[in-house]
Formats: structure tokens, C-alpha cells, sequence
């Protein structure tokens, strides 16, 4: 009991130390809790600066390339309408020999190889326009080259083209607007496609933005469930052990808890309280069931084994034995040698009584005064017999003197032994008188011998 005190005092002063820390690092966990919530959110936050940015960067694109576009289509236009011009100055003048008609036909050809450069330019940004755009071009160029500029020069000199040079003139300007028109298109659609793959891009940003913004809300109250649980779960286990800890039941240990906070120290200090009681009851509990004398059990530990064992090899349906015998004669040889010697003679009996049952399976007592007892689990009845007239012989070998015994110089014993099969028909009272009665006939049969008695 002092010992247990002792520890109590010990443990009241380990939490006056711990209100102490308590007291020097308040709000750690919330302090913690409230650090982890506030680094979400600002992840949260520079996810949708970055977001933003990203979507900012994305509209001045789309703009950039949607400028171009039309830029290049304006180009193709202005050069479509330079060929018109060209046509309509060469007919005019075809028709009424008008020289103000070549203005606009000159101003085409001028403006056409203007546009034809800047188209060329932006052959090398959009590689996709190029077979188009190309096309157009030559198209124009092979009307001008081959219609429009012969038959000025043909009516210049006073010469009328031909039908069938004006008919295939109109076939090949024909052929470069209709080149126009797919080019113009082509054109057209990309920028359509264009539009709709940056409201799509747009839709997509903002679904994941939401998605996102839903699964960082959910993460935030997901980890303060698991923060919140990983506190509330250690105290509710806590709770347990301490109860346990009441009834004296030390072998349940305090929860798993690895963070160096408040509540890590008080677990920690409950893990020293349970230590150091466990420690102190079980040397308590070794004192109450070891024979002072002997070193050896004693009777309360055997009464108590037995009661347990019997139960589970009930279950199991296995054998237990007893070895039950006492010294013979120790009366006279307390008599004769003293009380001092008696005690010799019985620690070197239960020495050899422990050296030769030590296995788990043995369980050497001290029965009461120099009786003593041994119980053996799941073995034979011919094993358990050899040890027994192994132990007496290994007595009688110690060559204690004795010289006031009837059967032998030296010190002996008697031995009984039972063994059963426990079940709900046998009681463990029963069992122990068998033994008895086999170790009171080994005595009225001269002592010095082994006698059994099974069920």
C-alpha cells in the first residue's frame, strides 16, 4: 500500500506539472487547428488568384487571335476587291475604249500585290489557311496574267477579244471568286470554331473552379472531422483505461496519440501512473502468491490456477494432473535437526521441485507446511508418473541425513497422483481428495514411493 501511495502522490505532482504546460502553451491545439484551416484557405485563395490570372491570360488570347483573324480576313477581302476593281476597269474599257476606266484597273493591280504580301505573312502564323489562301491568289494572278491584262493591251490597240477569250475570262474570274468564297468561309468557320472552343475553355474554368471550390469546402470539413476526432476519440479511450485502472486492471494501455500537445502529455503521464501501479501490483500481487520461505508458489496461487485451468481444459476436453506429496517424517526431522534445518531441508526440496518441473506446462506449489503440489497440463498419465518417480528419486538423492525415519537414512517423500479429464460431472474438490487418497495410500504402503488414482 505504501508503494501505491507513493506512485498516487507521484502522479498528482506529474499534473500539477501538467497544468503548468498547460497554462505556458495555451490554445496550442486550437492554435494548431486554426493554423491547418487558415493554410487551406490560403491555398484556396492562390488557386483562384492563379485561376483568375489563367482565365485573364486565356480572354487576351482568345482576343489576340480573334484580332488576327480578322485582320487576315480583312486582307483577303481588300484583295477579293482589288480583282473586282480590275474586272470592272478592264470591261469598261473594253467597252467604250475609256481610258479613265484603267484607274481603278491600275489601283487594283497595286492594291493586289499589297495584299498579296500581307497574306503571305500570316501563311507562316496560320499554316492552315495556306493551301486556301494560296489558291485564291493564284486564281487572281492567273486572271489577271492571262485575261485582264491581254485584253487591255488588245484593245489598246484596237483590237475586240475574241467571245471565247471573254468567256474564258469570265470562267477563270468566276473560278477566283468562287476561290474567295471557300477561302473567305474556311476562315469563317475557324473563327466560329475559335469562339466556341473558348466558351467552352471559359465553361470548363469555371466548372472545375466550382468543383474545386466544393471539394476544398468538403476537405476543410472532412479534415476538421478527422482533427475533431482525433481529440474526441483518445479522450473517450482514455475514459476506458482510467476505469480500468480503478479495478485494477493495468494490462489496457493508453491510446496511440503522437502529437506533442496538451493532450499528448496527458497520456503520456497516464502511460508513467499505469506503468508504475502496474509494476507496484504486480510485485504485490507476486509477494501475495509466492511462498515467503521457499521462493515458490504458494496455495492461494495454485487454488487459483487450478480454478482457471479446470475451466479451459474443460473446453478443450484435455488432461490435467496433480503430483500432490509431503516429506516424510518431518515432524521427527524437526525434531531432531530444529526448525533452522527444516527450513534448509524445505527450500532444498522445493529447489529440486522447480528444477525438474519448469515448463509451462508445470506448476510447482508449496502446498501447506511440507506438503507440496505440482500441476501438470495436457500430459499423459504415464508421463506424469515418470516425473513423479523421478522427483522422489532426485529427493532421496539430495543425501539430506535423517536419521529418525523409518524407511530411509536420508530425506524422502511420498507421492500421490491424479489425473482427469475435466467435465460438468467432476468437481475440482473431487479431483484434489483423488490425489489425496493416492498419496495416503503411498503412505500406509510403507512411503517412500509413487501411488496414482484415475477417473
Amino acid at each position: 500500500m505504501n508503494e501505491i501511495r507513493a506512485t498516487l502522490f507521484k502522479t498528482i505532482d506529474l499534473g500539477e506539472d501538467m497544468i503548468k504546460k498547460f497554462e505556458s502553451r495555451k490554445n496550442s491545439i486550437g492554435r494548431k487547428y486554426l493554423l491547418r484551416t487558415g493554410f487551406s484557405a490560403i491555398i484556396f485563395i492562390v488557386y483562384m488568384l492563379i485561376n483568375f490570372i489563367y482565365i485573364v491570360g486565356v480572354i487576351n488570347e482568345h482576343k489576340k487571335i480573334q484580332k488576327e483573324l480578322d485582320k487576315l480576313d480583312e486582307h483577303l477581302s481588300d484583295l477579293y476587291i482589288s480583282v473586282i476593281n480590275q474586272e470592272t476597269g478592264q470591261r469598261g474599257f473594253i467597252l467604250t475604249n475609256n481610258h479613265d476606266f484603267l484607274q481603278p484597273y491600275h489601283e487594283g493591280k497595286v492594291v493586289f500585290r499589297g495584299q498579296e504580301k500581307q497574306l503571305n505573312h500570316y501563311l507562316d502564323v496560320y499554316p492552315q489557311f495556306s493551301e486556301h489562301i494560296q489558291d485564291t491568289i493564284k486564281k487572281g494572278e492567273y486572271w489577271t496574267n492571262n485575261y485582264g491584262e491581254p485584253q487591255i493591251q488588245m484593245s489598246k490597240l484596237g483590237e475586240k477579244p475574241s467571245e471565247d477569250s471573254l468567256k474564258k475570262g469570265k470562267i477563270a474570274f468566276d473560278t477566283f471568286r468562287e476561290s474567295y468564297q471557300i477561302t473567305h468561309q474556311f476562315v469563317e468557320k475557324k473563327k466560329i470554331n475559335l469562339e466556341n472552343a473558348f466558351y467552352n475553355k471559359l465553361i470548363l474554368m469555371f466548372s472545375l473552379t466550382s468543383l474545386f471550390s466544393v471539394l476544398v469546402l468538403l476537405f476543410i470539413w472532412y479534415r476538421m472531422f478527422i482533427e475533431f476526432r482525433s481529440i474526441i476519440t483518445p479522450i473517450i479511450l482514455l475514459s476506458h483505461c482510467v476505469k480500468d485502472y480503478t479495478q485494477n486492471i493495468f494490462s489496457t494501455k493508453p491510446p496511440l496519440y503522437k502529437a506533442k500537445d496538451e493532450l499528448g502529455d496527458l497520456i503520456s503521464n497516464i502511460e508513467t501512473m499505469r506503468l508504475e501501479l502496474e509494476m507496484n501490483m504486480d510485485y504485490m500481487e507476486k509477494k501475495a502468491y509466492t511462498d515467503g520461505l521457499t521462493g515458490v508458489f504458494n496455495r492461494r496461487y495454485f487454488d487459483k490456477i487450478l480454478h482457471n485451468e479446470w475451466e479451459r481444459q474443460r473446453r478443450l476436453a484435455n488432461k490435467i494432473s496433480i503430483i500432490l506429496f509431503d516429506i516424510d517424517y518431518f515432524k521427527k526431522f524437526n525434531d531432531k535437526y530444529g526448525h533452522v534445518a527444516g527450513d534448509y531441508c524445505l527450500k532444498k526440496v522445493a529447489e529440486k521441485m522447480q528444477e525438474l518441473f519448469h515448463h509451462s506446462s508445470d506448476v510447482p506449489v508449496r502446498y501447506g507446511g511440507e506438503e507440496f503440489a505440482i500441476l501438470l497440463l495436457e500430459q499423459e498419465e504415464e508421463k506424469v508418473l515418470y516425473k513423479a518417480e523421478q522427483l522422489r528419486k532426485e529427493i532421496e538423492y539430495l543425501n539430506i541425513p535423517h536419521e529418525d525415519s523409518n524407511v530411509s537414512n536420508w530425506i524422502t517423500i511420498s507421492v500421490g497422483i491424479a489425473t482427469v479429464i475435466p467435465n460438468e460431472h467432476l468437481e475440482i474438490k473431487s479431483f484434489i481428495n483423488r490425489a489425496d487418497k493416492a498419496l495416503y495410500k503411498s503412505k500406509l504402503s510403507g512411503r517412500n514411493q509413487v501411488n496414482s488414482s484415475t477417473y
